[in-house]
């Protein structure tokens, strides 16, 4: 029953984060609240990676955590934000 409800909750916070993520204007998908946060493009490409890294986490215990350097450098037009979000989707599943 636990395991039900957690992806229930899981399932629910996901939707509720591409909800707000589709609503970023277009033009702010690399604004920065301030110097050294993610944009919200890196965030998403940042919950992306998580979701893989939790697989892999699952199957080899000693790995390492997951840190942010890998979405630093990220900066993407509105297609690659769009794609993105569809990453965000199908990365849930």
């Amino acid at each position: 029953m636990f395991k039900s409800l957690l992806i229930k909750f899981s399932a629910a916070v996901r939707q509720s984060t591409i909800k707000r993520l589709v609503k970023v204007p277009e033009g702010y998908e690399n604004w920065k609240i301030s110097k050294g946060a993610l944009s919200f493009a890196q965030i998403a490409q940042h919950i992306i990676d998580l979701d893989y890294w939790t697989l892999e986490k699952i199957k080899n215990p000693t790995l390492k955590s997951i840190e942010t350097e890998n979405v630093e450098d990220l900066v993407c037009t509105r297609k690659d934000y769009n794609n993105l979000i569809a990453k965000l989707k199908e990365s849930f599943e």
